[in-house]
């Protein structure tokens, strides 16, 4: 069974790890960073998810000033970046509506860019790395044969600009194209 627990501070996400749940999101928010809570995530095989764009808004509500956030924000990719080197499959998630839906995504994809991952590191947390956090590994994450037809057409190349992602020339789902952005595919 796939357990995700949202956590919003370091002793509740090794609470959820050493509970055995598949993922903890919000990672971003939790205040430190110990050895034993990253053992235990490699050990566990315990995916993570940061929610930087949520850490931003929850920190803004609470009146942080903005250069207060972007040391906040800077520590935090460091944990991120951390827990990458050790083992620890990341994941791309917003949590919304506490961020905009759609747009927080892309906002996500660009804290991951910031935090110094390269955009074939942070492609694979959105497709392969979130496919198995959601137990689809064999059917969704990646083209090939007998996988689900999901797939997002950009025009400019991703492995080289993250934010092409951000304007589709069409979406398809399930092999049907659902989306159609005209004006991308006019351009």
């Amino acid at each position: 069974m796939i357990s995700i627990v949202h956590i919003d501070t370091t002793q509740e996400a090794a609470d959820a790890v050493a509970a055995g749940a598949t993922g903890v999101e919000h990672v971003a928010s939790i205040e430190s960073l110990p050895d034993t809570l990253v053992r235990d995530m490699v050990a566990h095989q315990t995916f993570a998810d940061p929610t930087f764009g949520e850490f931003v808004t929850a920190r803004t509500l609470a009146g942080a000033k903005p250069d207060e956030i972007a040391g906040e924000l800077a520590q935090r990719y460091g944990f991120i970046r951390r827990l990458d080197q050790a083992g620890v499959r990341l994941t791309v998630g917003t949590d919304a509506p506490l961020v905009a839906y759609g747009q927080g995504l892309q906002d996500e994809l660009a804290h991951y860019a910031k935090a110094g991952f390269t955009a074939a590191q942070i492609l694979r947390f959105v497709t392969v790395n979130n496919a198995a956090y959601l137990g689809q590994a064999n059917e969704l994450g990646q083209i090939g044969a007998g996988r689900r037809a999901d797939l997002v057409l950009v025009r400019d190349n991703p492995l080289e600009n993250i934010g092409a992602l951000g304007k589709p020339v069409w979406v398809m789902r399930d092999g049907q194209i659902v989306v159609h952005n005209s004006m991308e595919s006019n351009r």
